[in-house]
């Protein structure tokens, strides 16, 4: 996870968002005076109907990361507002001066810093024209998204439960005010004790991470911290007190197992995601309207739910909810579909502030399955092992013939004509030094990355360009144009090719490239899609460029 504390929610109570405006302090109409601005948050679940429907459940956000945090699916300025949140020293909370039942505590964050703003100052506060009405909406709208993810992303921090969020100003002039720091404030719900109360918390993390082994499987390890934390506590069915209650949706209450506290659905997940964490497993917080559970990511590259707090419902441990996909049935009914388990975008919506879509991971439709042995590990998080082509671009990539880019392999993405030539010079071992500054074609930049490769293929008689003086570097590359690029690297000793059946769409093989589509599919260099065809027209996709390059590799080798 990117937020470690080394370096919600199931409570069922009837709440969401409360976003109304709570000026602080008294605002002079002088120029130069200032004033503040929060709006609140409250940590819960609203109780009432399920969360989105199925068609809007398990879709990862695009930009979302590996580890699945919502961190990554915020906004640069929305990070910025993350970080500073995220740097509070709960030492400067615990001091801050507190206002009406807050602490608070003003952050710089530079990008937030000198907007200016129009509208009416006074002595009871700032009021934005229509003109700058969006512009203090966004600023609203970025910290709270930053809150709401930090409380994901963090369950360890047991200090956000009830917050104010917003912005100092100070007065320029007659209906003009220029923001200062942003303001985050903290009700202190434990009377102090929140340093005390988190630092135990992440040393009973800590204890319960120690005991699952190291050196066992990925499976092994989950199952272990799942079975740790269902056989030390029990669902809470009743609150001793009011700070029971609070307590009981939070890590610590499930953390600590003679603290005389229990846990509802949001302590447990807390709980289960942090000590994932000290074991460095992905492991992310889900949600819907009504509960909690957790989202694993396997050694398979495939995330998975896991509901402890279900599987803590009766006197046994139970595995019904454990590393289950989205469409197993379970009590009957899908999972996917229960109620309870209908995911939920975790940001609040208000009419106070502007939409932020923040999603959970996607799951695997099915179960993980264990095989006793820990799964072959991938090069790439976006290659996993149960594709087709899983085993050729892993053998690619130690051939040195793909490299990623920002870590993944992309492998469903067509491959360029330049990126197949790189491929094509790599597996020939071409001296590129001897092609530097050289180009033929009138499309291809000599300054440019793939100039070399190109020259090199085109000297090689490997590719050649259209006819017309081009050679089209950034185009897809068709698989019958692949398919006389190994009939070329071959030279001219090529093999007898018996006679085969024809691919059922021959008639739309061009002329000058059906040699060369049936040498290699005689070769076993292509195989057909899973009906047969052949597709000459199709763009290559960077995963059958890598299986056709991996199986001409050993053709050499055999």
């Amino acid at each position: 996870m990117r937020a470690h504390w080394k370096k919600g929610l199931a409570a069922l109570l009837a709440a969401l968002l409360l976003l109304a405006a709570l000026p602080l302090g008294a605002l002079a109409a002088s120029a130069g005076e200032t004033g503040c601005s929060l709006q609140r948050t409250v940590e819960q679940l609203g109780g009432g109907a399920a969360g989105q429907s199925q068609a809007a459940t398990f879709l990862a956000a695009a930009n979302a990361s590996a580890d699945g945090s919502l961190y990554s699916q915020l906004t640069p300025r929305q990070q910025a507002c993350y970080d500073a949140l995220e740097a509070i020293p709960i030492d400067q909370i615990l001091t801050a001066a507190e206002k009406d039942g807050y602490r608070q505590v003003g952050v710089r964050i530079p990008e937030l810093y000198g907007l200016t703003l129009t509208g009416e100052a006074d002595g009871s506060g700032f009021t934005p024209d229509s003109a700058s009405a969006a512009k203090e909406r966004e600023i609203y709208t970025d910290l709270c998204a930053a809150i709401e993810a930090l409380r994901y992303d963090r369950p360890d921090i047991l200090w956000m439960s009830d917050m104010l969020y917003g912005y100092r100003w100070r007065r320029q002039s007659a209906g003009q005010v220029k923001t200062e720091n942003m303001v985050f404030a903290f009700k202190l719900v434990y009377g102090g004790q929140e340093k005390a109360m988190w630092q135990q918390s992440l040393a009973a993390a800590e204890n319960l991470a120690a005991q699952v082994d190291p050196e066992a499987d990925l499976y092994t390890q989950v199952k272990t911290a799942h079975d740790l934390l269902a056989q030390g506590n029990t669902y809470a069915g009743e609150f001793p007190d009011d700070k029971g209650e609070s307590l009981s949706h939070m890590a610590y209450s499930a953390l600590l197992f003679d603290d005389g506290y229990d846990p509802v659905c949001d302590g447990y997940a807390k709980a289960f995601q942090m000590v994932c964490q000290e074991l460095d497993i992905p492991c992310v917080l889900a949600s819907s309207q009504t509960h909690m559970w957790n989202n694993v990511k396997m050694d398979d590259g495939e995330w998975y739910n896991l509901d402890l707090t279900w599987d803590d419902s009766g006197e046994e441990v139970s595995y019904s909810y454990f590393l289950i996909g989205s469409q197993t049935v379970v009590d009957g009914e899908v999972f996917s579909q229960q109620a309870d388990h209908r995911e939920k975008n975790p940001f609040q919506q208000t009419e106070n502030l502007n939409s932020v879509t923040l999603r959970f991971p996607t799951k695997n439709t099915v179960a993980y399955q264990y095989l006793g042995e820990p799964y072959p590990p991938m090069t790439f998080p976006d290659v996993k092992p149960k594709e087709w082509y899983f085993g050729e671009v892993e053998a690619a990539a130690e051939l040195g013939l793909f490299q990623g880019e920002d870590g993944l392999f992309q492998p469903n993405r067509d491959i360029t004509r330049a990126e197949f030539c790189k491929v094509a010079a790599i597996s020939q071992g071409a001296d590129l030094s001897l092609y530097e500054g050289e180009t033929e074609f009138a499309d291809v930049d000599p300054g440019q990355w793939y100039a070399p490769y190109v020259a090199w293929a085109a000297d090689s008689g490997v590719m050649n360009g259209d006819g017309n003086g081009a050679f089209r570097p950034n185009d897809p590359i068709s698989r019958e144009e692949m398919c006389q690029v190994f009939r070329n690297l071959l030279g001219e000793d090529l093999p007898q090719v018996p006679e085969q059946e024809p691919f059922p769409d021959d008639s739309t093989i061009s002329d000058w490239a059906r040699e060369a589509v049936y040498l290699c599919k005689a070769l076993n260099l292509v195989r057909g899609n899973p009906d047969g065809s052949f597709g000459p027209a199709d763009f290559t996709q960077r995963c059958q460029a890598a299986a056709v390059f991996v199986r001409f590799h050993n053709l050499d080798a055999a």
